[in-house]
């Protein structure tokens, strides 16, 4: 009997699979006439008998999940591997076949050998044996080390590394790998400074609100415990989670909102006034300053967007930048006065990431933060017509139920005003590549929030 003996953790593994496969095909094999030897991975085959495939097919989709299974632990996973080939050759689609028994097997496998790797680059923990040297000991459940030996080269080829493991050790230095024997945990100390910085960091990141032993245990499997050095405090922080839960509760309640600074007697002046006072929601912080709204008191027409841009930020007032531009000129083209219009936003406080200061839509939660001071603004102006420019402005006057595109051109009873319009926002027009479309979209919506304003109110326009 011939057969194929392989080493554990082997960096040639599937190469060395793949051609035993091929050349049992190729000899005509009989899958039910294999047995593995279990002590080393060992694939023994009797003499050839049955059908010969000298070329024999592979599928396209299995090149994955066979490089994996190869690795997997189980010796008999070599057999299955040779016999879902071999059934390959002569029963078309087998790989589409999701109930077929080998083809699960082949799938539940895969999923083990992926998730073994996947725990070997979350649980590796390098200490410092020397300067500048640094070692590790994991325990797999699988023969993954070839598998993740690329990911840990790239990720800390800079420097010499080591990972031990029981069946095999991979060295690392200067984007060189090279193998050696297994080794037993003692071979990597238990602890170096390295260990600190883990607790540390762990401490900082858990959750306390989400303290479930039996998920972190599936996730974090106690065999691995031994060599994570944050799980050293794992106990004292599970002691201390319903302590710290219920400071979290009263911090909460102890959260700014708006009620904290709208002052009783309101005008529009007044809560301009007080706006800047505001910390209902973090926008305060990175933001230049509170944008508020700006406009006549008694303005027949409020104008409601999304939240300050850039240049609203800096200056102070709204719609200043290229979007207000733009629906200032609309404005104008359309005959709507601006000595009956009230323009503001649904958030008054810039929203954006990174230092081009790029536009970033407010969250949900700050949307909700500010809408007192949009109710506010509407409760004192108690405009006639109310325009609501874009999805955002729409979400937080109509509700989050109420999807923006089937309301948009159309005129929606609100208890805000007498008559509300929902249409696009300027900014879309600028960033779409059919802008025209959308300009005129805006356009016909502001004709007819003029049309909705009584003939003796409606002023000729004005030139902004």
């Amino acid at each position: 009997m011939r057969g194929l003996t392989l080493e554990p953790s082997s960096p040639d593994r599937w190469r060395e699979v793949r051609g035993t496969l091929r050349r049992l095909l190729a000899e005509g094999a009989d899958p039910a006439g294999l047995f593995a030897d279990g002590a080393q991975g060992s694939l023994l085959e009797p003499a050839p008998a049955g059908q010969r495939f000298p070329t024999p097919r592979f599928p396209r989709g299995w090149q994955g999940p066979f490089r994996r299974v190869a690795h997997h632990r189980d010796p008999d996973s070599l057999r299955l591997l040779y016999r879902l080939l071999h059934r390959h050759q002569t029963e078309k689609g087998l790989p589409e076949r999701a109930l077929d028994p080998d083809v699960r097997e082949l799938v539940a496998r895969d999923a083990a050998v992926r998730r073994d790797a996947h725990k070997a680059k979350a649980f590796v923990r390098f200490r410092e044996v020397a300067p500048d040297t640094f070692a590790a000991w994991h325990r797999p459940d699988h023969h993954v080390l070839p598998l993740v030996a690329g990911f840990f080269a790239r990720r800390f080829g800079d420097r010499p590394f080591a990972i031990f493991t029981p069946d095999a050790t991979l060295h690392v230095r200067e984007g060189e790998l090279t193998w050696a024997p297994g080794a037993p945990r003692s071979a990597v100390p238990d602890a170096d400074g390295l260990d600190d910085l883990w607790r540390t960091y762990y401490r900082a990141t858990f959750n306390p609100a989400r303290t479930n032993l039996k998920a972190m245990r599936a996730e974090m499997p106690a065999k691995h415990w031994s060599t994570l050095p944050e799980t050293r405090d794992l106990r004292a922080l599970v002691a201390e989670a319903p302590a710290r839960v219920a400071a979290m509760a009263a911090r909460a309640e102890r959260q700014p909102t708006v009620a904290d600074v709208l002052p009783e007697r309101r005008s529009l002046e007044t809560l301009r006034e007080a706006a800047p006072a505001c910390r209902a929601c973090p926008l305060h912080g990175p933001a230049t300053q509170v944008v508020f709204g700006e406009g006549p008191a008694d303005a027949r027409v409020v104008l409601v967007g999304e939240q300050p841009g850039d240049q609203e930020d800096r200056r102070g007032r709204p719609f200043v930048g290229p979007a207000g531009s733009l629906l200032r000129e609309v404005m104008a083209s359309v005959g709507l006065p601006p000595g009956e219009t009230y323009l503001t936003n649904s958030v008054k406080h810039f929203r954006f990431r990174g230092k081009r200061r790029i536009h970033d839509r407010p969250r949900a939660g700050e949307v909700q933060a500010c809408r007192p001071w949009l109710h506010a603004e509407l409760e004192l102006v108690k405009p006639e017509v109310l325009v609501l420019l874009g999805a955002t402005a729409t979400r937080s006057l109509l509700g989050s139920r109420v999807k923006f595109r089937d309301v948009r051109g159309k005129v929606v009873a609100t208890p805000f005003a007498p008559h509300t319009v929902v249409t696009v926002h300027p900014s879309a027009i600028l960033r779409a590549e059919d802008g025209a479309t959308l300009k005129e979209s805006l356009s016909s919506a502001l004709a007819l929030a003029r049309s909705l304003l009584s003939p003796s109110i409606c002023r000729a326009a004005t030139k902004w």
